[in-house]
């Protein structure tokens, strides 16, 4: 009998990496009913990350409703998910972590494209759900910070905890990309205190600084609705309000990798709260026993909404192409659209099989029938 290990990511903006997962194993069963089907979808921080997650690990799914990211009125508000998980530490004492996706309290999917707004968009929602969540004496707190739609520095997040920011007239601001020039000085009254007592990590998979060519402005202003001026600006304010921060709190995080991960959120909860950025990858592997899971299985499918070199340089997929090479394990993965330019097999890819059907939008019916007829390859040779 053959094991499968499905771990597919998500074709952003069509279907979860959970939907496909079943779409995957439907796929297999109609050819090989016996086969053993592990779903193990991926998730990268962004979209859809506590859902995975949540379906791998159980736990308890909260609802909370937020202040809208566009907004900063409390009756504007959207709705968003956050997970509560119970463990026991080395120690053999019982452990509560909340699960906390940016994306979902703050995130870019909560706009139309023509709603995009990088100067005024911020992270108060997800500071609401962090300080709740707080209340309620949960103390060591993971922040997956992919989807982002703001460049604030995490001013939003750091507002709802408490924080000010004033411009010179002593007036306070709104926390958003746009004021981040303005700001003056920041009160940052019981954020320290908060600090020690809180286990806060941030994870991951962006590498970019704070500022500079390769920082949060200018990198991914743009997908985030800024324009050429916009993006000049937000790069300067952060710059600026890196100055500030990080002499009021002591602490220099402006260089570290991953700081301008979603517009600088790392950035600003590393120096008010001492925060830790890890990768989300590995993360992740730990967290779901992907390793263990490779390592017992014969094929590894995956998925991918636009398959090509970005998708192997530092995302899920990558990275699930490195550990099928350590464990020689077979991975095949079926894109919605791929680069048909790249030989797959030198990034440890045996096979590459697009879903979209003469440049249609590939739906999870396609999905099942591309990997049937992957399957039938061996069915009928064995």
């Amino acid at each position: 009998m053959l094991k499968f290990l499905i771990a597919p990511a998500a074709y952003k903006g069509s279907y979860s990496p959970i939907e496909l997962c079943f779409a995957i194993k439907c796929g297999i069963t109609e050819v090989l009913p016996d086969a053993s089907c592990f779903l193990l979808p991926l998730a990268d921080g962004g979209d859809g990350t506590v859902d995975s997650l949540h379906h791998l690990m159980g736990g308890e799914l909260m609802e909370e409703e937020v202040i809208h990211l566009l907004s900063q009125d409390e009756h504007d508000s959207v709705r968003c998910q956050w997970l509560k998980l119970e463990s026991i530490s080395a120690e053999g004492r019982k452990e509560t972590t909340a699960i906390i996706e940016l994306a979902s309290a703050s995130g870019i999917a909560h706009l139309d494209q023509e709603r995009l707004s990088a100067m005024n968009a911020h992270t108060r929602g997800t500071g609401q759900v962090m300080k709740r969540v707080l209340a309620g004496s949960i103390k060591k707190v993971v922040l997956t910070v992919g989807g982002s739609a703001s460049t604030d520095g995490g001013m939003g997040i750091l507002y709802e905890l408490g924080a000010r920011f004033l411009d010179s007239a002593g007036k306070e601001l709104a926390p958003c990309g746009e004021q981040l020039e303005h700001i003056a000085s920041v009160e940052l009254d019981g954020l320290p205190d908060l600090a020690s007592k809180i286990d806060l990590l941030i994870v991951t998979d962006v590498t970019n600084p704070l500022c500079g060519p390769s920082g949060a402005a200018q990198v991914y202003g743009p997908q985030k609705g800024a324009d050429n001026e916009q993006v000049l600006l937000l790069d300067e304010g952060l710059a600026h309000y890196a100055d500030i921060l990080e002499k009021s709190c002591g602490r220099k995080a402006r260089q570290l990798p991953g700081a301008g991960a979603a517009g600088g959120v790392p950035f600003g909860l590393v120096c008010a709260l001492d925060a830790r950025i890890e990768s989300g990858f590995l993360w992740y592997q730990k967290l779901t026993g992907l390793e263990a899971r490779l390592k017992d299985c014969d094929i590894v499918i995956g998925a991918e909404g636009f398959l090509d070199n970005q998708s192997l340089q530092g995302k899920g997929t990558g990275e699930l192409a490195r550990l099928c090479a350590q464990f020689e394990k077979p991975l095949w993965l079926v894109p919605a659209r791929a680069d048909r330019q790249i030989d797959w097999l030198k990034y440890h890819v045996e096979r590459v099989k697009e879903t979209c059907n003469n440049g249609k939008t590939a739906t999870l019916a396609d999905v099942q029938r591309t990997v049937a007829g992957l399957v039938e390859l061996i069915a009928t040779r064995n």
